[in-house]
């Protein structure tokens, strides 16, 4: 019915009759039979039954079947990508059913941590973190289904992962994965959520061995059960490609995503908000696979479209930003790389605060950036403080804490200062080879950075056996055109740390021209 007619119509009843006719509309929706909210070729059905979710105003309904189309239909528009219509349809049944039910209502907390998700997507933290700490505590004290326990658990391991509190959400995701498996089995739809959301935070932890186990099972798991093509499976399978590569398997890892890349866009459409992270991630794969302009041309149009659906401010937006920064330093537009390095710091600030580890890493990023433009007094000043921040943040033998040391080394080199650049790399070394393995490229790059301070030392020997070890190393572990395979006796090595899933920024650092040109990203 045309909704000038519907509102003709409606004029004439009394409100005792709109709201039995309401009630009449809210039952009729009741029967709806519709898929699962993940699933593209579901889509179709719930656009078709959301004018008149909203016409009927069936998020103020207590019928608990209407309540649970309603919390399905906000993770469809999440899913479908209609980030701010998903947040707006939660707020207002929110509201509703609180006041209606109270806060240890099953529908209101669900709906609750439905809000906190979708806000946490907007990039309004503050307002999102309330709910999903309050959720779980209301979930712990009352008589509540396990599989609300176990969502209430995942809900604040995504508000503490926004907030970066990282090793808090892993230990969140680990108890809602143990739980899971004991009340469900290992197979359960509820499980693999756990799961999924675990592995997000082992890898936010530097602990990508472990992800990259999860996630293969996960993966395999969620397209048995929801097929290839699912939302879910794609996000799991997005995921297991982050892990491949910060694991350190770059052909391996761009190999895998550009085919995951490639089935988001067939099943979810071009602009949809996974298709444009997994896009995303895929640029990363590339530039670690040493093809930079295939990784900045693929930056360029992510962030565009990214921009055009949500604006600067979403997480997204401001992650591949801080990727294009890094890409048009490596092109040479150093100018370009600065400005938009500074931009996104101080969104990032703004959004997140100056001590969380991705404004952290941007600024490393812009480091690096300053260092190539010929300012190493600048670089050094805005390393050294993040270094002290982030190692206070994440702790001294994290992965991004070590990433940020060799670009403080570099800068050393950089301004000439080998003892300083030897004695961060050599305690790097040590540690990067029993946190990332010796054969990872971001140890293989700071071993030929070692043998490059060993030189600059006039320790030519040492510097020699350094060098052949790094060579030897990139030899077995990137292609044969990489940029950092060994070219004119010296080692270039691109190399990578660190990036995570919905993933974000990772320090980049650089030697000085004509010596070892090394990405950390």
């Amino acid at each position: 019915m045309h909704r000038l007619l519907q509102t003709v119509l409606l004029a004439k009843l009394s409100p005792e009759q709109r709201r039995a006719m309401r009630e009449a509309a809210h039952q009729l929706l009741s029967a709806a039979k519709l898929g699962h909210h993940a699933s593209s070729q579901e889509w179709p059905a719930y656009q078709a039954l959301l004018p008149h979710i909203l016409a009927s105003q069936a998020a103020g309904s207590s019928d608990t079947y209407v309540r649970e189309l309603v919390t399905d239909t906000v993770f469809f528009l999440y899913y479908w990508g209609n980030h701010e219509g998903a947040a707006a349809l939660a707020r207002q049944a929110w509201s509703a059913w609180l006041a209606d039910s109270g806060e240890e209502d099953g529908h209101v907390i669900r709906i609750a941590k439905s809000l906190s998700f979708t806000l946490l997507q907007r990039g309004q933290i503050d307002e999102a973190i309330p709910l999903a700490e309050r959720a779980l505590e209301v979930s712990r004290n009352i008589e509540i289904d396990p599989e609300d326990l176990v969502d209430s658990l995942c809900a604040l391991a995504d508000a503490r992962r926004h907030q970066g509190r990282f090793t808090e959400a892993r230990d969140l995701g680990e108890e809602a994965t143990v739980l899971a498996r004991a009340q469900f089995g290992a197979d359960d739809q509820i499980t693999l959520r756990a799961t999924h959301s675990w592995g997000v935070d082992l890898r936010l932890c530097g602990q990508f061995d472990e992800a990259l186990a999860l996630d293969q099972e996960n993966a395999r798991q969620r397209e048995s059960l929801f097929g290839p093509t699912s939302f879910l499976t794609l996000n799991t399978l997005n995921a297991l490609s982050i892990d491949m590569r910060e694991s350190g398997d770059y052909p391996g890892a761009r190999d895998f995503q550009e085919d995951v890349h490639l089935r988001a866009r067939a099943a979810l459409g071009e602009d949809n908000a996974l298709t444009l992270r997994a896009a995303r991630d895929l640029a990363v794969c590339r530039r670690r696979d040493g093809a930079l302009d295939e990784a900045r041309e693929l930056t360029e149009d992510t962030l565009r479209r990214l921009v055009a659906r949500y604006g600067r401010r979403h997480s997204d937006s401001l992650s591949t930003a801080a990727n294009l920064s890094v890409d048009q330093r490596l092109a040479g537009d150093l100018e370009l790389s600065r400005e938009l390095g500074e931009e996104t710091v101080r969104r990032y600030t703004a959004l997140l605060g100056e001590d969380h580890a991705y404004t952290l890493l941007t600024g490393a990023n812009l480091a690096a950036t300053l260092r190539a433009l010929g300012d190493p007094d600048a670089a050094r000043k805005r390393e050294d403080d993040v270094a002290r921040r982030i190692t206070a943040v994440l702790g001294p033998r994290h992965v991004m804490t070590l990433a940020v040391a060799i670009g403080q080394a570099n800068t050393a080199y950089a301004r000439l200062d080998f003892e300083r650049a030897h004695a961060i790399d050599e305690a790097g070394l040590a540690e990067l080879a029993v946190v990332t393995g010796a054969d990872h490229p971001l140890t293989l790059a700071c071993t030929a950075n070692l043998a490059l301070d060993l030189r600059g030392l006039g320790r030519g020997p040492e510097a020699g056996e350094q060098q052949r070890r790094a060579v030897a190393g990139f030899a077995r572990v990137v292609r044969a055109d990489h940029p950092g395979s060994s070219r004119h006796g010296h080692t270039a090595a691109s190399s990578a740390i660190w990036r995570p899933c919905r993933c974000r920024p990772a320090a980049a650092t650089q030697r000085t021209p004509g010596r070892l040109h090394r990405l950390v990203r």
